[in-house]
């Protein structure tokens, strides 16, 4: 009797937090397969895929014991096993016996791609009805009678949401390509201008007509900006790495989707052309010097000139 007690205790534990053995065997089968093809496909990109799927297969272990101890032995066993196959395709991949695409993984990107796609869906849905007006809200009036969310709220609400769900499918893609895509970054870029662009509710003031949108992340350039000086145009001193630096570039009659950022301080610096920095109510050419945005400060850049605005930036810690 006491055993029954104990293994129907384990299955409600494994119900009602959905940790049942068989799932944990199958996660793990699925994470070594997808390494498995993506390093056939893709030999270069060995170590951020094995990267990725360690920290996998530990996450599953961590779930799997259900906030307990997790069993280090079983865990190396697995990575063990894990690294043996993902360096045998290595190799041969290396030495050009590339084997045939392996369908049971290709149909598990599928699926997990259309997952990813129902979410994504879902974010543009929550958009349009946080931005819509009373007279399109269904009903005709927000519950509770609340004015339309502020565009600030609606950008960090969204964009944030989706940072968590590139994140989770670049681990559960295992950065293999999905279906009818030519790359996964290239299919998340897509789908983060598309919110970008829908995150903004109220027009924007430009000195052009008709400027179209672009997103930084569209355009970027080679950019190795000389990080001291940016921190000198702060009267601060270079003690820290950045949090990022790089370049883009705004096309000539068009302007950058606003942006905010929470965790940096953005300083930019044109490298050629002429344009405008908005940053929230304020607005200033520039053609040389240094542009400083603060965190939670809605900016963008429009190119006012007759060739392309090349812009560098580096993120320091606010």
């Amino acid at each position: 009797m006491k055993t029954l007690v104990t293994v129907s205790l384990v299955m409600i534990v494994a119900f009602l937090y959905g940790l049942d053995r068989g799932s944990f065997v199958s996660e793990k089968e699925d994470v070594r397969r997808l390494a498995v093809e993506r390093i056939r496909s893709a030999p270069m990109d060995y170590e951020k895929v094995m990267v990725s799927a360690e920290k996998r297969v530990r996450v599953l272990h961590e779930e799997f014991s259900s906030g307990g101890e997790v069993n280090s032995v079983a865990l190396e066993e697995d990575l063990r096993r894990l690294r043996g196959a993902c360096q045998k395709m290595q190799r041969t991949a290396t030495l050009g016996k590339v084997p045939a695409e392996d369908p049971e993984a290709r149909a598990l990107v599928e699926k997990k791609w259309v997952r990813y796609q129902s979410e994504t869906r879902l974010l543009r849905d929550q958009v349009l009805e946080k931005t819509a007006t009373p007279r399109e809200v269904k009903g005709g009036e927000r519950p509770g009678g609340e004015g339309p969310p502020s565009e600030s709220r609606v950008y960090w609400e969204t964009i944030g949401a989706f940072i968590e769900l590139r994140e989770r499918t670049i681990l559960d893609l295992l950065y293999n390509t999905p279906p009818g895509e030519r790359g996964l970054n290239e299919a998340l870029l897509r789908d983060e201008v598309a919110l970008l662009k829908a995150c903004e509710i109220t027009p924007k003031k430009t000195r052009g007509v008709s400027v179209r949108v672009v997103v930084p992340q569209e355009h970027s350039l080679k950019a190795d900006p000389d990080v001291q000086t940016f921190y000198r145009s702060l009267d601060l001193v270079p003690d820290a790495q950045p949090i990022r630096s790089g370049g883009f570039l705004v096309p000539v009659g068009a302007r950058t989707v606003t942006l905010r950022e929470n965790k940096a301080k953005m300083v930019f610096r044109p490298r050629r052309g002429k344009g405008v920095a908005y940053l929230g109510q304020s607005e200033t050419e520039i053609q040389y010097g240094y542009v400083a945005v603060p965190p939670d400060t809605a900016y963008y850049f429009e190119n006012i000139g007759p060739e392309p605005l090349e812009l560098e930036y580096v993120g320091l810690k606010p």
